[in-house]
């Protein structure tokens, strides 16, 4: 996990696939990230929850580029009408 006190949370998404693209979108653009997955230890109920998508991934950049970040996020493609995973406010991140 990265040291909170200098990275943000940027998107949590419903698989290690999407948080790989949201990784390489902004890593293409020079924005160091970490992404962080729960898939350390399995039981069976661990292993449901990730064949229905329902464990998150978290994508982190560091504070400094965090607005940067959000503009790139924003001018991804997406469907009328769709809502990407960091258009809404995230429990982790306070709103003002």
């Amino acid at each position: 996990m990265p040291d909170r006190s200098q990275h943000e949370l940027i998107a949590t998404v419903s698989s290690e696939f999407q948080g790989q693209l949201i990784a390489g979108a902004l890593g293409s653009e020079g924005i160091i990230t970490h992404v962080e997955h729960d898939d350390h230890l399995m039981d069976e109920f661990a292993m449901a929850q990730k064949l229905m998508s329902l464990q998150g991934t978290r994508v982190y950049v560091l504070k400094a580029d965090a607005e940067k970040a959000r503009a790139i996020l924003a001018k991804l493609p997406k469907a009328d009408g769709e809502t990407m995973p960091w258009d809404a406010p995230h429990p982790d991140r306070e709103v003002s």
